[in-house]
């Protein structure tokens, strides 16, 4: 059944390439706002650095002011980004639906329907953000620990973070499917998608394997890929090339998701 429905969303991929816009206009908003992270985190912690070399003590209230709006500024990019995120990935369910059906797979189309569905997406990306705080909040803990105690307990969190991750693809894997193919409610989605999660932990556990096997093949490839110091340019094109990777495994598996719903829906 895996290799069917990777087989099958890379076809649909294959034919119709424009399923790839949403995901890489997406990553695009992603890649500004890192770009935007990356320079206010340098610039920060420069001057915190800075002072405490000189002042011999941590930088009082004063030195870390001018960065508050910067902070507020990011906060809500990041809110902006994240919700833009969730509303790209809740385009599939419409476009690969209505590909597997022959018809027209339209953009716009796949578009308004996630728009449509905005109060499911927000509680679905709501209860996202607090179990990846949660999650978040426990892998520090652990990692505390670790450099308190002992390095088992790295060791332990570094499983949990896997394992985590697994339960959390397999469980929450159709939540959006279900939501917008079937147009259910967003807590009978959870429901629906925690039952047939686990009825098909088996093949689920595999294709999320499959795609963080990808993600990390990826990573480990930019990696690789030395350059000197002031080779500006080239730090550009590893970073532009890595993201736009990224957003072609992301749409790969924005494909499958959906699709694979669709394949066990019709058994």
């Amino acid at each position: 059944m895996i290799k069917r429905v990777l087989k099958d969303s890379f076809a649909m991929l294959a034919k119709s390439p424009k399923l790839f816009i949403p995901r890489i206009l997406d990553t695009c908003i992603y890649s500004v706002f890192m770009v935007y992270l990356t320079f206010i985190s340098i610039e920060f912690f420069s001057v915190i650095a800075y002072d405490y070399e000189f002042a011999g003590a941590c930088p009082d209230l004063s030195v870390v002011a001018p960065f508050f709006s910067d902070f507020a500024l990011l906060f809500f990019l990041f809110i902006v980004v994240y919700f833009t995120d969730i509303l790209t990935y809740a385009m599939y369910p419409r476009l690969v639906s209505d590909y597997r059906k022959n018809q027209d797979v339209c953009l716009i189309a796949a578009y308004k329907d996630a728009i449509s569905n905005w109060r499911k997406l927000l509680v679905f990306g709501l209860v996202v953000l607090s179990l990846l705080v949660v999650f978040l909040f426990a892998i520090g803990i652990f990692y505390a620990l670790a450099l308190e105690v002992n390095i088992v307990f790295m060791i332990f969190g570094v499983l949990i973070s896997v394992l985590a991750l697994f339960v959390f693809g397999v469980l929450f894997f159709f939540v959006i499917p279900i939501a917008l193919i079937e147009n259910r409610g967003i807590l009978k989605s959870f429901s629906e998608s925690v039952k047939l999660g686990f009825r098909h932990r088996g093949p689920l556990i595999k294709i999320n394997a499959v795609f963080i096997a990808l993600i990390l093949l990826v990573l480990a490839a930019l990696s690789l890929i030395g350059f000197s110091e002031g080779a500006l340019y080239a730090g550009i094109a590893v970073f532009v090339v890595g993201r736009l990777t990224q957003a072609v495994v992301y749409t790969y598996f924005c494909v499958a998701n959906p699709n694979m719903y669709l394949f066990l829906s019709e058994k």
